[in-house]
């Protein structure tokens, strides 16, 4: 028998490892590769959970909270952004943030009532959950809109962190519509805007940065 030693991480931390048995390493390979890859995916949701959760726990207040998703609100979100900005070494690190705007909400509201508009932000924000794990802040800024704000050690993880987690929240919105019943969809727009190293700026024009990029998404795909 062959017995093979595999790290258990989240990003570039590793939190344990595990090992695999197996009498026949090539036949075995893919099945020890599709366990550690969902290890791995599993331990940086619950990562990413308990940091959202310490984050949460930091704004205390009500009122800073929204109590429909359990996100933070406006005021909690520009609360949890002041104090990150004012730590000088934060801003010698790149950020970026993103605007998801939910077009429908009117038209869901005003055809299907509270109820059903309060469970659709309840997917989107859950989705967002699961899709941004680690060093970010998401927080429901209006009842149609959600920003997610992503720092980072280096300019390279931008383009691939983003690019993952849309993919991601893209797929599980778009199952969610294949599954649903309802006789609307749940249509998402996203924008994001990028503040490199030795960024100034408050969380309010970073936001319209990005808003105006998720309208300008929003028109390009009307047009196709």
């Amino acid at each position: 028998s062959l017995y093979v030693l595999e790290a258990v991480f989240a990003g570039s931390n590793v939190y344990g490892y595990y090992v695999a048995k197996t009498s026949n390493i090539a036949l075995d390979s893919n099945k020890i590769n599709r366990i550690q890859k969902h290890l791995n995916i599993a331990f940086k949701s619950i990562i990413g959970y308990y940091q959202q959760r310490m984050q949460m726990i930091g704004l205390r207040n009500a009122a800073f909270i929204d109590h429909t998703t359990g996100l933070a609100n406006l005021e909690g979100t520009t609360k949890w952004f002041q104090e990150y900005a004012a730590d000088p070494e934060h801003h010698q690190k790149p950020l970026t943030v993103s605007v998801y705007g939910l077009p429908t909400y009117k038209y869901i509201y005003e055809n299907f009532g509270i109820e059903e508009i309060e469970k659709s932000v309840c997917v989107v924000a859950e989705a967002l959950k699961h899709t941004n794990t680690e060093n970010c802040f998401i927080g429901r800024v209006s009842q149609d809109e959600f920003l997610v704000i992503n720092y980072y050690d280096s300019d390279e993880q931008i383009s691939p962190v983003i690019n993952e987690a849309t993919s991601r929240f893209f797929g599980i919105m778009g199952d969610h519509n294949t599954r649903n019943s309802k006789e609307y969809y749940l249509e998402v727009n996203a924008g994001c805007t990028e503040a490199m190293p030795g960024w100034e700026g408050t969380l309010s024009a970073f936001s319209k940065l990005a808003g105006n990029e998720m309208y300008l998404n929003r028109d390009r795909k009307s047009v196709v």
